[in-house]
């Protein structure tokens, strides 16, 4: 039996309804496909680095606790420390200071010689300030490591430079010394020899060769 409808408002009514109930499951199927979308968006976290990794172990061993500590110790010690590094160590170890103290003169070494950069330095410090006791015991020690080797540094820089140029004038006295010698050789020594073949290296003539003073 067909309906008949009273006014053009019940058609219009009835085009609604059909619109939102047509309309649903393609809503269902955009939040499904949403949700996968955001699904496969997850990152899978990121691997620990070495020091994590050790200081996991350390803090999981029940034996051997004193080896695992040390291991931490020797890979601060032998490599150079990034933020994420001084991130693992404070504020969770800022009271243990084996590994503060190894920590600092790390830092303090690498910045000293100029293989972390002001902007690397900058972030590190302030990590360190902003993550320390009241006290600020760890940036404090960081600092005091810092002038410390600088003043290292300069010591060895200028006992370097020293020693080239005390060798430089050696060499130069010397040189000095055998043209004054080669000169006091009378000239027929002074000449090339026709077959220097049993000369020493680097003598053209006999007053090259070296004498023992």
């Amino acid at each position: 039996m067909s309906r008949h409808f009273n006014s053009d408002d019940e058609i219009d009514e009835l085009s609604l309804d059909y619109s939102q109930t047509s309309s649903a499951p393609n809503s269902y199927a955009s939040s499904q496909t949403s949700l996968g979308s955001r699904s496969l968006a997850v990152r899978e976290p990121k691997p620990l680095s070495v020091l994590g990794q050790l200081l996991n172990a350390y803090r999981a061993a029940k034996r051997n606790k004193g080896v695992m500590r040390q291991s931490v110790i020797d890979h601060i010690h032998s490599n150079a420390v990034s933020l994420a590094d001084v991130q693992l160590l404070t504020p969770d170890y800022k009271h243990d200071y084996g590994f503060i103290n190894k920590l600092s003169s790390t830092i303090a070494y690498h910045c000293a010689a100029g293989r972390i950069s002001d902007a690397d330095k900058e972030t590190i410090f302030t990590h360190i300030f902003t993550h320390d006791d009241e006290r600020s015991d760890v940036y404090n020690r960081v600092h005091a490591r810092i002038e410390h080797f600088q003043k290292n540094m300069k010591h060895l820089h200028t006992a370097q430079r020293n020693r080239t140029l005390r060798e430089k004038q050696e060499r130069q006295q010397e040189e000095q010394s055998l043209a004054t010698r080669i000169q006091e050789f009378p000239a027929h020594l002074r000449a090339p020899v026709p077959n220097p073949e049993f000369l020493p290296i680097g003598a053209t003539t006999v007053a090259d060769i070296p004498t023992t003073p």
